[in-house]
């Protein structure tokens, strides 16, 4: 898949209507690069592995989140965020992805926990 100019388009104005829904956005050279190589990565452009690391409040999962929608809206596939820890779980489904609703106001998403909090392969298979 290609990242064609509309597709880019998409990313960017969605980055840029955040700065409407945060008070204080800056928007940060690194957090634009971080859009950009995911995009890219997600769309087959840069080989199939990225690692980012990034000190804690850079807007890192945002920076997945962005492209990572906007991609799989084109590819017409379903996005699946599996995170490391509880607190970034109840961050991603409680914060970031109702703040991104706002922009997007079809998006649509859930949460597949199984009992221990971590992904439910039955929960997952109804997705």
């Amino acid at each position: 898949m290609a990242l064609t100019a509309a597709l880019k388009a998409q990313i960017a104005a969605w980055y840029k209507a955040l700065q409407d829904q945060i008070p204080d956005f800056i928007p940060r050279a690194p957090q634009r690069q971080m859009i950009a190589d995911v995009a890219r990565t997600l769309a087959g452009e840069e080989g199939r592995h990225l690692a980012i690391e990034a000190p804690t409040g850079v807007g890192k999962t945002l920076s997945y989140l962005i492209p990572g929608i906007a991609i799989a809206r084109e590819e017409q596939k379903t996005l699946v965020v599996s995170t490391a820890n509880v607190a970034l779980q109840d961050q991603i489904f409680s914060k970031d992805l109702p703040l991104l609703r706002k922009i997007i106001p079809d998006l649509r998403f859930t949460a597949a926990f199984g009992r221990g909090r971590y992904v439910c392969p039955r929960n997952l298979a109804a997705l």
